[in-house]
């Protein structure tokens, strides 16, 4: 049987799972210069021909293609704007560095976290309360992210993440409950810690650990935890979690109210969600 000091005894050595791309620590430092520049941007980009060749399959797949076929980083900078570019380019190089691991159905994962990150877009709109930009920027890989843990989970103890999906099932509840009670430890913490040695930015890793108890965010990165929270929350219930056995989550009904949102919202957050889920299967079709 595992213990919390196995886990972070193998999130020390974390050799088994490929290092955080280096290409958006890099993206990242660009687009936070206030001159950024379309053609430096495609300039870092184009270093990675693997990722652009992702990048240029995805740009022009059935759901962003337009009447001219996109043919460089500059063409898609230019059509999609920065920001769905840094999302899409995220999504390739993430996506194409983590592959089947243990017993997880990965098109299923990639699959809900991709709509929990656009998920998370939706909700960034609905809210009734001032949503910093930051926010907005970062919602997409926080959500595309936020279930990192489970896959270094997966990855070192195959087994053991098997057997907690196992009783998952049969007794009802979620992951994190289980993992909490089996290993004193879950995927979120897992996640974060993960997060904190690629020095992924603080607001994103605090919504990666935190996603499951948003209340123990520090106050300054609560509102993007509290939109991942009910991202996520929405994605399982509407039946596109990462497991298809899953139950129904719980979630923080405080963070809903400090959102700002009503129950009038949730028919369109639902809408908007399930359009969200159907474009994640369409771009997990391209990735994985």
């Amino acid at each position: 049987m595992i213990g919390r000091k196995d886990i972070l005894a193998a999130l020390e050595g974390a050799d088994q799972l490929p290092p955080f791309p280096d290409v958006l620590i890099r993206l990242e430092t660009e687009l936070s210069q206030p001159d950024v520049s379309i053609l430096r941007l495609a300039s870092l980009l184009e270093e990675d021909v693997a990722l652009v060749a992702q990048l240029l399959r995805v740009a022009n797949s059935a759901y962003y293609a337009g009447k001219t076929r996109i043919t460089s980083v500059a063409d898609a900078a230019i059509r999609l704007g920065m920001q769905e570019l840094r999302s899409i380019v995220y999504t390739a190089a993430v996506i194409g560095r983590y592959r089947p691991v243990g017993r997880l159905n990965m098109p299923r994962f990639w699959s809900h976290s991709l709509a929990v990150g656009m998920a998370a877009g939706a909700v960034c709109r609905l809210c009734k309360v001032a949503v910093p930009k930051k926010v907005y920027e970062s919602a997409y890989v926080a959500g595309l992210l936020h279930d990192l843990g489970a896959i270094a989970l997966t990855q070192w103890f195959p087994e053991e993440s098997f057997a907690a999906q196992v009783a998952m099932r049969e007794h009802g509840g979620t992951a994190s409950a289980y993992e909490l009670e089996m290993w004193g430890i879950e995927h979120g913490e897992v996640g974060g810690l993960l997060a904190e040695r690629w020095s992924i930015p603080v607001s994103i890793r605090q919504a990666i650990m935190h996603h499951h108890q948003p209340w123990l965010a520090g106050p300054e990165h609560r509102t993007l935890v509290r939109v991942i929270h009910i991202a996520d929350f929405i994605c399982n219930n509407l039946g596109f979690a990462r497991d298809e056995s899953a139950f129904p989550n719980w979630f923080d009904p405080e963070a809903w109210d400090a959102l700002g949102l009503s129950i009038e919202d949730s028919q369109s957050i639902i809408g908007q969600v399930r359009a969200a889920a159907d474009k994640s299967i369409i771009l997990t079709k391209f990735l994985v």
